[in-house]
Formats: structure tokens, C-alpha cells, sequence
């Protein structure tokens, strides 16, 4: 995890290790704020990719999308060894890595949600709802938010984004109870096949990582001292 309201000077240097099109996309943001943390969530990936995988400069970093937009690491003419994913809300940033091995991360700022139900109705499954729907009112929102990064974590790590219907497979949202990928439409095998891990990682935040080796190790960090270069 990594914060993403930096002041002025950082973000002037950080924008130093953008390529083109992030530059680009950067100016095409309406509001300065926004413009900021994508910035420095994306020079951010660049550090962390460069001080901890890669032996190479942050601002040499390419990247490439698959087909359905799924963003990877270009090495020697190919795609590289490692795997990565990452999430930002309202100020903070989230970056998942793995070594061969699909990954999705996603966070959420908690906040009140008016049409709460209809979101619920339009996006969830039918077993996700009945669960959803029998919880007491004022467990409902973050039921809701448990549910909903477990769901974008996973498609993220499969690589499909909004081209995955989010009705086509179900996770947990038992209050207190431990993420899991419980049933995917057509592939009965996937739920042994995959880890969803539920957890905060700030105050009024909540957050998913889906990995597909399930026996995989996680460890989590806190890179509060990322310096551009």
C-alpha cells in the first residue's frame, strides 16, 4: 500500500518517470486531484517494480494490455516474469505482485452508497443476494464492500475486467468470515483453484486479493518511503 496525496515536488519528479501515454492519460483528467494520484499511483508502480523485481530504471519500465486490457510488464521483447496488479481509492494506492501467476487486487473507500440495493440487484449473483438480503440493514454496507472487491479482485486476476459478468460467480460475504471464491459459472474446478483474501488495509477502507495458486505465500507491505528518482 502506498499513499497517493503527495505534495507538489514529488509529483513534479514522479511525472518525470511517465511514458508518453501516461502522460498523456494524465492531462486528460478534469480535475487536478485526480490527475495527481494517477501520477504517483502510477510512478509508484514503477519504483516498486524497479527496487524490488526488476534491475532496471523506473522511467524504462514498458508495459503492454492483453487483449481484454489487462496490463502487464514488457522484458526483452516479451512479456515479463513478473505479475502484477493494482487499485486506487481516495487516496491510496494498492499493488499486488506475483512470479507466473495470475493476480487481482482491488480496494474501496467505504463510504454511504444511496442506491445500495440496486447495485446489489444489478451486479450480484442470485445466492450472493439472497445472503446480502437476509443480513440486518446496518451490516449491509460493508457486506456490500466485501463482497464487491472479493468480485473485481477476481476478475481482475482472470483478465477478463467488465467483459466477466459479475452474476456468473459467487463469493463469500459472511460478516467475519474468511474471502472465498464459492462457485464460477462453468468451471466447477476454479473455486479449489483460487485464494481470495479479505482484509483493511486502512481505516474506512476495504480491500481484496485474488491469486490463482491458492498455497501461494502473501506477504504485506507498506511502502511509505517510495522516492522518485
Amino acid at each position: 500500500m502506498a499513499g497517493l496525496d503527495l505534495p507538489p515536488d514529488r509529483i513534479a519528479a514522479y511525472y518525470e518517470d511517465l511514458s508518453p501515454s501516461e502522460r498523456a492519460r494524465a492531462s486528460a483528467f478534469k480535475f487536478d486531484g485526480h490527475r495527481r494520484r494517477y501520477i504517483a499511483s502510477q510512478s509508484i508502480l514503477r519504483h516498486i517494480i524497479s527496487g524490488h523485481y526488476l534491475p532496471v530504471a523506473p522511467r524504462s519500465i514498458q508495459f503492454g494490455r492483453a487483449a481484454k486490457g489487462k496490463p502487464h510488464i514488457l522484458q526483452d521483447g516479451g512479456r515479463g516474469p513478473i505479475e502484477f496488479s493494482k487499485s486506487d481509492s481516495q487516496g491510496i494506492g494498492l499493488y499486488a505482485f506475483t512470479q507466473s501467476s495470475d493476480i487481482g487486487v482491488d480496494v474501496e473507500w467505504t463510504r454511504p452508497i444511496p442506491d445500495l440495493e440496486s447495485l446489489v440487484e444489478s451486479n450480484f449473483s442470485t445466492a450472493e443476494k439472497t445472503a446480502f438480503f437476509a443480513l440486518p440493514p446496518e451490516d449491509r454496507l460493508a457486506a456490500f464492500f466485501r463482497c464487491w472487491t472479493q468480485k473485481e479482485a477476481f476478475v481482475k486476476a482472470i483478465g477478463e475486467g467488465l467483459f466477466f459478468p459479475l452474476d456468473r460467480f459467487d463469493v463469500s460475504l459472511a460478516p467475519g468470515g474468511p474471502g472465498r471464491l464459492l462457485h464460477v459459472a462453468g468451471c466447477p474446478d476454479a473455486p479449489s483453484q483460487w485464494r481470495i483474501v479479505n482484509f483493511c488495509p486502512k481505516q474506512g477502507y476495504a480491500a481484496a486479493l485474488a491469486v490463482k495458486k491458492p498455497t501461494i505465500h502473501l506477504a504485506f507491505r507498506l511502502f511509505d518511503n517510495v522516492t522518485a528518482s
